[in-house]
């Protein structure tokens, strides 16, 4: 009996500052979307694949600037140059890396890299990001992948059937993709949608308050 009339004490005197604790919830704010536009910068581009496919979408690089060495002049050196400022990727051949015992990985070796002024650059892209694509497209986020593995076997390759060794340097396998084009947008669609419709809920919230 003393234990309970001790509990009951202790949160007679405890609950008041458990409840003066307690935050009152605030109303709910409109989402400032310039916080996303910073945060997403989003490119605006079509893949082509191998196979002639496209998927149109978008892509966030992460990075501002891309590193290349221009394959064109007799010192390679490298170069920064904003990824933003690109046009149009053409990838024209790829290199083997043996792996394994009969397994070769295959990575870009030569890009085309076409850019807003119509400058075009032929070298390779040091930064890594023309490897693995994420492509935004409608609420989906797809792979594209710019390097493939394949096996040589007996005289051949196991995915192309053709016994030229040097065959997939220019030739890769169908879903590898092949070339990308950029437009101007560099911010999603669909954040300047969501922009115009907050517009416009604040416009009705001030008129509902007068």
């Amino acid at each position: 009996m003393i234990r309970l009339v001790f509990k009951f004490l202790i949160l007679f005197i405890f609950f008041p500052c458990f409840s003066f604790s307690l935050e009152i919830p605030l109303e709910p704010q409109i989402k400032d979307i310039s916080s996303i536009q910073k945060k997403e910068n989003f490119l605006k581009v079509a893949v082509f694949t191998e196979d002639g496919k496209v998927l149109n979408g978008y892509i966030d690089f992460f990075k501002k600037k891309i590193n290349i060495i221009n394959m064109s002049q007799s010192k390679k050196n490298s170069k920064e140059y904003e990824i933003k400022n690109l046009k149009q990727v053409n990838f024209k051949s790829w290199n083997p890396v043996k792996r394994g015992k009969d397994g070769y990985l295959f990575f870009p070796s030569e890009i085309e890299f076409i850019f807003e002024n119509n400058e075009k650059i032929v070298g390779k892209d040091l930064s890594g990001i023309f490897s693995k694509l994420r492509i935004k497209s409608g609420n989906v986020v797809f792979i594209r992948y710019c390097y493939f593995y394949d096996y040589y076997k007996n005289g051949k390759w196991i995915n192309s059937k053709n016994n030229n060794f040097d065959f997939p340097k220019k030739n890769p396998l169908s879903a590898v993709v092949k070339k990308i084009t950029f437009s101007k947008v560099s911010v999603l669609d669909k954040n300047e949608k969501i922009e115009n419709v907050l517009k416009i809920l604040q416009l009705l919230k001030k008129t509902g308050n007068k």
